[in-house]
Formats: C-alpha cells, sequence, structure tokens
C-alpha cells in the first residue's frame, strides 16, 4: 500500500490518536482476552480460537470472556492504528486473522484484493438491531443481499462547540466557522486536505457528491473513488479561509489537546469527531455540544467487522459467524460502546447505554448517534486524486498565520 494511500485515508487525525492512545492503554501490540489461551474443551468437542485484527478501541474484555461461554471457542485479539497496516498484515498472511475491523471503503478494498468474503447480515438475528443506513450502507452491499462488513461506530465531520458561546442555530454549515465574532476561538486539525474538502460546500457551489467524487488511479494503480477539487473551487476555499485566517487559532493534532482547548475555554468552534465531546465531558464539560453540518454535504467514517478469506472461514464459518454475532449484539455492544463512546451504529445499543448508565441520555445525545439521515450527506473517506494543490494551499494557509 502506497505512502499516498496511508496518508489519504487516515487524515483523520483526532480518531487515529484516540485509537493509539486506546490500544496503548490496553497494554501493547497483542492483546488477549485472559482465557484465550487456555485449551478450551466441551465434551471432546472441538474448539476454535477466532483470531481478530483490530483497533484498540474494539477490545472488551468481557465480552471476549463471554464468547467462551457459547460454546468453548475463544477469542484472540490483535492490535493495528492504521488502515494499510491492516491490509498488509492480511495479505502477508491470511491465515493469521479470521476477522477485521476496517473504515468505510477499506471494505470494498479487501473485497477487490480478495481477502474477505461476504456476509449475510440480513440473515442474522441482530440485523433488525441497526440502523437501516448502517446496516444497508450502500458502498458495502453486494447484488446478492451480502455485505461485506457489520457496521460498529461511525461519525461525521462535524462540529464542536461552546454552547455557551457560540448560537448555533438551525441548519449549521461549516462557514459558521469563518463568523468574525469568534476570531481567535475556531481550531480546525492538522489536514492537508480534508479542511478544504469539508469547507468547500459550505463557501463555494462546490458539493461533495457533484463536484469531489471521481475515479482516479492512485500511484499508478487501477483506478478507484477518490477525491478532488478544481483548482477555481480550491482557490474560493483558500481565500475564505485567509480572509477569516484570525479565527483559526489553533491547528490541532491530539485529542488530547483539542479536549483541553475546548474545556478550559480557550476555543469554542472545531472541527471533529463526535468522540471528542465524550473527552470534554469527562473533564467536566457539559457545555461542550457536536452537530453535524446539515446544509451541506460533508465527509465522515463507519467502520465496521468483516470476515478474512481463509481456512479458519472454510473449516468453521459458524464459529467465525457466531463470533460475529456475539460481538456485535446489544448486550456486548451496551459494554465496548460503554467505555469509548463511539456513536454506535446499533439502535438497540443506543436504547442500552441510555438505561445502563446514568448520564446514557446526554452522552447518546451529545454523539449525535441518533440523526442517522446525517448518512445521506456523508462522504466516505476515500483518497485524493491529486494531492499536490492540496499541499500547496495547506502551505499558504498555514503561513499566513
Amino acid at each position: 500500500m502506497s505512502d499516498i494511500l496511508s496518508k489519504m485515508f487516515n487524515q483523520d487525525i483526532s480518531r487515529r490518536q484516540f485509537l493509539k492512545r486506546v490500544a496503548i492503554g490496553a497494554g501493547g501490540a497483542m492483546l488477549a482476552s485472559p482465557l484465550a489461551s487456555m485449551a478450551a474443551s466441551c465434551g471432546g468437542a472441538k474448539t476454535v480460537n477466532i483470531k481478530v485484527l483490530a483497533w484498540g478501541d474494539k477490545l472488551n474484555d468481557e465480552v471476549n470472556d463471554d464468547y467462551k461461554k457459547i460454546d468453548g471457542n475463544s477469542v484472540t485479539f490483535t492490535i493495528f492504528t492504521e488502515n494499510p497496516e491492516a491490509m498488509a498484515k492480511i495479505k502477508s498472511d491470511p491465515g493469521a486473522f479470521d476477522t477485521v475491523f476496517i473504515d468505510g471503503l477499506w471494505a470494498n478494498g479487501h473485497y477487490n484484493a480478495g481477502t474477505i468474503v461476504p456476509i449475510d447480515f440480513k440473515g442474522m438475528k441482530i440485523y433488525d438491531d441497526y440502523f437501516p443506513q448502517f446496516a444497508d450502507l450502500a458502498p458495502w452491499q453486494l447484488p446478492n443481499g451480502n455485505t461485506l462488513a457489520i457496521p460498529h461506530a461511525w461519525s461525521a465531520d462535524g462540529i464542536m462547540y461552546n454552547k455557551d458561546e457560540v448560537d448555533i442555530g438551525n441548519n449549521v454549515g461549516m462557514d459558521i466557522l469563518f463568523d468574525p465574532k469568534y476570531e481567535g476561538k475556531v481550531a480546525i486539525y492538522d489536514s492537508f486536505y480534508r479542511n478544504f474538502l469539508n469547507v468547500a460546500p459550505a463557501v463555494t457551489s462546490a458539493g461533495i457528491f457533484k463536484d469531489m467524487h471521481v475515479k482516479a488511479s492512485i500511484d499508478g494503480g487501477p483506478e478507484e473513488d477518490a477525491y478532488d477539487l478544481s483548482q477555481s473551487y480550491l482557490d474560493q476555499t483558500l481565500a475564505e479561509m485567509l480572509k477569516a485566517r484570525k479565527n483559526f487559532k489553533m491547528i490541532w493534532q491530539d485529542i488530547d489537546e483539542i479536549t483541553r482547548a475546548l474545556v478550559s475555554g480557550e476555543i469554542w468552534l472545531a472541527i471533529g469527531g463526535n468522540y471528542i465531546t465524550q473527552n470534554c465531558l469527562d473533564a467536566g464539560a457539559t457545555n461542550i455540544e457536536f452537530t453535524n453540518p446539515m446544509s451541506h454535504d460533508i465527509m465522515g467514517w463507519v467502520d465496521g467487522q468483516c470476515v478474512i478469506k481463509n481456512e479458519q472461514y472454510e473449516d468453521n464459518p459458524d464459529a467465525v459467524l457466531s463470533w460475529l454475532e456475539h460481538y456485535h449484539n446489544a448486550e456486548s455492544q451496551v459494554k465496548i460502546i460503554g467505555n469509548t463512546w463511539l456513536a454506535s451504529t446499533s439502535r438497540a445499543c443506543l436504547d442500552g447505554l441510555e438505561k445502563a448508565f446514568p448520564d446514557g441520555k446526554e452522552r447518546v445525545a451529545k454523539l449525535a448517534a441518533r440523526d442517522t439521515s446525517t448518512v445521506e450527506k456523508m462522504s466516505l473517506l476515500r483518497p485524493l486524486a491529486n494531492p499536490g494543490p492540496f499541499q500547496d494551499a495547506w502551505a499558504e494557509f498555514l503561513a499566513a498565520g
């Protein structure tokens, strides 16, 4: 996988740092439930160990241990931090893992590369627990009705704001970041292209779906879905960003950095993922909210779990599928999401979270997790067809600060 692909698909700095921090906090690169290494037996029946390749936020020892109670099978987690890293691991040794978590269009990349097998998600009893926008996520659907991944969590590129200082109004767009009354109170993350694509639909006539989606060969490879922005639209967007340059006090790289700035009141407005509002709540700030800028097209991500095409699936498909059903049922998801507070794709999980935690309704509301109509205006992450102009524009924006 090329360096350009790595950069393009993984520019959500906040999420990458979050997952890295969770993985480190969980104990490093290789993690397993305490029972994973034990030789399980149940009346002499063959037992199976399901090997999962995942981001750190997906690991939950209680859920893993509960899985053993189903039929004596166990599960082992290996943690990764970047989508290209996972792809490389699977290609080098398909038998090393049985399922993998992916982000957005990476499921399609895995399927095209022949590394995963489709899932009969509609045939699972948990299917109806999920919001249709995610259960039937269009890019993951195949003509035969199967899907490429079971959805787990999601976020649009949205706006975090201090409700005591910002009048967010109705039908908000990214153009609120340019309002002169917020001079010195706005933060955007350190991405050489993501900000331009987020902002362009709000300050020009460009639309992500009608103007920015293209087919392009990345690094000489086959044509694939990519982003581009004409020089005219890019120039217009940069001009607006430069005009409001004094608004943008912070170019943030780390979730702890933006959390502190929002909690302290140093920053009132920021582009980021919904889960950062949960960090603020954990830090004692109840005045930080999240909203999806629904007045125009936006970008975002949906992640989910795929089944790897290997000998394990050929020999023990029921065991692999039972793991998927166990991991993604509402009871398990409440335990997993209740630790990480990502926005669940499961309606049943959100119902459970609201009941299980004293402040569950507040937390779910802060995630805007039930605002699933957002998906209709949300483009999944994809690479850039032509990075050069974005890099030049970003350098000019930074130099003007």
